[in-house]
């Protein structure tokens, strides 16, 4: 009698436990679900804000701007023949930053050429 009654507790504490509910994602998962959205299909790939007249190429970083205020744009040139200029995180990309005057680096005084 008392093994029948163990067995039956036994098998009670293998029952299975009811599923957990689904955790919602979190609040960092939503705004990066929001600030990385791609472009549609049949629009370009190229994001404009038409507040600020500045466009984001795909890849780059920086914000995009809110989906109400986007203008797509699937070449460059056609960014720029609307008005729109390269994000500021584009500027140094295409060419290089002027370096100052080289210095030497024991005294730190201007190298004369």
């Amino acid at each position: 009698m008392v093994s029948c009654m163990l067995l039956s507790l036994a098998g009670a504490s293998l029952a299975q436990k009811p599923a957990e509910p689904q955790k919602k994602p979190g609040m960092m998962t939503r705004m990066k679900a929001m600030m990385h959205r791609t472009a549609p299909a049949s629009k370009g790939t190229i994001i404009g804000n038409k507040n600020s007249k500045v466009y984001h190429l795909p890849g780059a970083g920086g914000n995009l701007p809110a989906e109400k205020n986007r203008v797509y744009f699937k070449t460059e040139a056609e960014a720029k023949a609307a008005g729109y200029h390269a994000a500021g995180s584009l500027a140094g990309t295409k060419t290089p930053s002027k370096k100052g005057p080289a210095r030497d680096p024991k005294t730190g005084k201007f190298i004369k050429k």
